[in-house]
């Protein structure tokens, strides 16, 4: 109960902490913020300590494979954004997600290594098939964001309970690919493209994916720490590490912003 309680309840407060960096930065600030690595956390936490470190380690390893499938979401939706509207876009996006998400499956006992290295190929891919697109918010965009908020809440709570329940019943490894399909990253690409249209949707799309650095030095710190030095330092260790690169990647999409801060 308190693995599901912590999936539904950090999955909409990331939904809205995107969303309000949106409005604050822009859609590809959003999308960095979105990559923070707030549910597959907890999700590895209680691994560690319901199953064990070597269960948690295995989970860590198979979330970074399942990040191809990520890749292949980010790349898919963002070129059918371009001439197609948000429901073929994301249909196009989950085929693509899916497809990847079975050859992760069936790789799934591939060392930390060869997963670490496919999310990034993935990720690092999928930039470069992106689209370019500046992007600066309107009046209107903005008011589909305040008004969007508490749907998009709502969607993604629903969509991760259910991703909770099937990650549980299949185990770690195959679980670990599950828990990075992009179910908070179809709700929030789906809200910008709908709020933005298609460049919004890209820019999103480009923050999420240059945001997933955090992400992958999370799950691949848990992955060579968890075993040799227990779950406290591995997570302490790991949590910086995401932390400090979600910085760099936020700090690299919003340089006007951070300096009218600082002024």
């Amino acid at each position: 109960m308190l693995r599901l309680f912590l999936e539904v309840a950090l999955a909409p407060a990331l939904v809205a902490a995107s969303t309000l960096a949106s409005r604050r930065w822009g859609s590809q600030a959003g999308g960095v913020v979105s990559a923070l690595p707030v549910v597959i956390g907890p999700v590895l936490l209680i691994t560690a300590q319901q199953s064990g470190a070597e269960a948690a380690k295995r989970a860590a390893t198979a979330t970074l494979l399942g990040l191809v499938a990520m890749g292949a979401f980010v790349a898919a939706y963002g070129r059918l954004a371009r001439r197609a509207g948000w429901g073929a876009s994301l249909a196009g996006g989950w085929v693509a997600t899916l497809a990847l998400a079975a050859l992760a499956a069936v790789g799934r006992h591939w060392g930390l290594a060869i997963s670490a290295a496919a999310a990034l190929v993935s990720l690092g891919g999928a930039l470069a098939i992106l689209p370019s697109a500046q992007h600066r918010d309107d009046p209107a965009a903005l008011v589909e964001r305040r008004v969007g908020l508490a749907k998009r809440m709502v969607i993604t709570t629903a969509l991760v309970a259910l991703l909770a329940i099937a990650v549980r019943a299949l185990g770690p490894q195959i679980g670990g690919v599950l828990a990075a399909l992009p179910v908070l990253g179809s709700v929030l690409a789906v809200f910008a493209h709908r709020g933005e249209g298609a460049k919004g949707a890209v820019c999103f799309l480009r923050g999420l994916a240059s945001g997933m650095v955090g992400f992958i030095a999370f799950c691949a710190t848990v992955a060579v720490l968890i075993v040799p030095a227990g779950t406290f330092v591995s997570f302490v260790a790991a949590s910086a590490a995401a932390v400090l690169l979600q910085a760099v990647a936020l700090r690299g999409r919003t340089p006007r912003a951070f300096g009218a801060a600082r002024a």
